[in-house]
């Protein structure tokens, strides 16, 4: 029905970009696409992948998967229920992205781009000039950091 393809095309979008950004997203983040996949593509953070791209590239090469798929899958006037799905996750992601987000899940993003999407310095980033890192914070990065078998690739 034009009703299960709107969801079809809504779960699409929350599971595919949550994936590809970071799929382990912490229980506390409403909306996870929007509030957490969103605002880490936001600051180019994607999780590190054999092809080696980042950021909207890696969007853009999963859109291109995602749409050859229901393109296959589904018949031509049913794309467009599919395609409203996809908008609606989409809005309802930037939606919670502004209202959702707060100082404590800030610093869970920033802490999971500077320790597992080979983003350093985001952590420092999200506290305001002046105000220092909790030690229990810095001490479980300096923890995390060298717990095999996660390493982040060498910067060129």
């Amino acid at each position: 029905s034009r009703f299960e393809d709107i969801l079809l095309g809504f779960g699409t979008v929350a599971v595919v970009l949550t994936t590809i950004v970071f799929p382990f997203v912490p229980g506390e983040f409403p909306l996870p696409w929007g509030t957490f996949a969103l605002a880490l593509l936001h600051g180019g953070s994607v999780i590190p992948n054999i092809l080696g791209i980042h950021g909207l590239a890696a969007v853009v090469l999963y859109s291109i998967v995602v749409l050859a798929a229901a393109h296959a899958v589904f018949p031509k006037g049913r794309m467009l229920f599919f395609g409203v799905g996809v908008a609606v996750a989409l809005l309802a992601g930037f939606v919670a992205l502004q209202t959702l987000s707060s100082p404590r899940l800030r610093v869970e993003r920033a802490y999971i781009a500077d320790v597992y999407l080979c983003r350093p310095g985001s952590l420092e980033a999200v506290f305001p000039p002046g105000m220092t890192i909790p030690r229990s914070l810095q001490n479980r990065r300096v923890y995390e950091l060298t717990v095999p078998p996660f390493t982040c690739p060498p910067v060129h």
